[in-house]
């Protein structure tokens, strides 16, 4: 039995040593079964015979992380969160950067798209790094926390079998989340701007919209706070429904009187010259926001009937 001695000595190796004793008794015990499994067919069993049980168990290190699972950085409930919280955070990023080289590249005495490309990617790269490292430290303690404190949940609260519809889809949130933070970000595009680096730049948005644009800004802090409790309740309430249609109606609202209360961007049309007329610019945007306003305008038409469907 030496051969068994040695593969329990080399699966203790990789265990914490306070339970080096007790997975090695219970794995011994484990063996030894299959041991005397193949000795009731046989009189007796060959060395090769119990190597091969052996490799049939797995190797040690793989067996050790059976019995003792290490703690991953992030915890396995957390994890979907985590990746939508990633993908968020880098899409934003992705768009603000988009913006932030359109906004100088279209200012510059002539457009140069190799420049566009190199400005996109370098701010991107640069804040994405940042981005990672800052979502994997939180979700990282809030793993620890919540293996101290685990989250209470009442199964009394859990919905029909039958409405699947109340399970919040976490894509939904997240988007949501998204769509609201790029915008308050846009908004408030010059003062981060003189925040972070110091220097005066222009809003892209014309005088006259951008102070519409600023009164719009306590519904997106209403839907960050919307979307966050969606997040926590993960299952649509009635109270949470009338907030969704609240939000999604003064999201299409909004975005339809945009659509025709131009121009919405600030642009110096001798940047456009040779490459679109103003006035074809200013119609394109005009169908883009229409286009935009069939989103939310749909989400609202959902959530009544899904209100409906709730109090029935």
């Amino acid at each position: 039995m030496d051969l068994v001695k040695r593969y329990i000595a080399a699966v203790q190796r990789e265990l914490p040593e306070s339970k080096r004793a007790d997975i090695g008794r219970e794995l011994q015990a484990n063996i030894l079964d299959e041991i005397d499994a193949q000795k009731s067919t046989n009189d007796s069993i060959s060395e090769q015979q119990i190597a091969d049980i052996l490799r049939k168990m797995g190797d040690p290190r793989s067996v050790a992380w059976q019995f003792c699972p290490p703690r991953p950085l992030i915890a396995g409930h957390l994890m979907p969160i985590y990746q939508y919280t990633l993908y968020m955070v880098l899409a934003v990023l992705l768009l603000l950067q988009l913006v932030k080289a359109a906004i100088i590249t279209l200012t510059a005495p002539e457009l140069q798209l190799w420049l566009f490309i190199k400005g996109v990617l370098s701010g991107w790269l640069e804040g994405a790094l940042l981005a990672f490292t800052a979502i994997t430290l939180t979700y990282s303690v809030i793993s620890a926390e919540h293996k101290k404190s685990p989250r209470l949940w009442d199964p009394l609260k859990l919905p029909a079998a039958d409405a699947s519809w109340r399970q919040v889809r976490l894509s939904d949130v997240f988007t949501d989340l998204a769509t609201y933070l790029f915008l308050l970000v846009m908004i408030s595009y010059s003062w981060w701007q003189q925040w972070l680096y110091d220097v005066t730049v222009a809003s892209p948005f014309s005088p006259a919209v951008l102070s519409v644009l600023y009164v719009f800004i306590p519904v997106l802090l209403l839907g960050i706070a919307n979307s966050l409790w969606q997040l926590y309740r993960r299952f649509w309430s009635r109270g949470m429904l009338v907030a969704n249609i609240a939000i999604n109606l003064a999201f299409a609202g909004f975005i339809g009187w945009l659509a025709f209360h131009g121009p919405v961007l600030e642009l110096n049309p001798s940047n456009w010259q040779g490459i679109v007329k103003p006035d074809d610019l200013a119609r394109i945007i005009s169908t883009s926001l229409v286009i935009v306003a069939l989103f939310p305008a749909y989400e609202l038409i959902r959530d009544i009937r899904r209100l409906q469907g709730a109090g029935s």
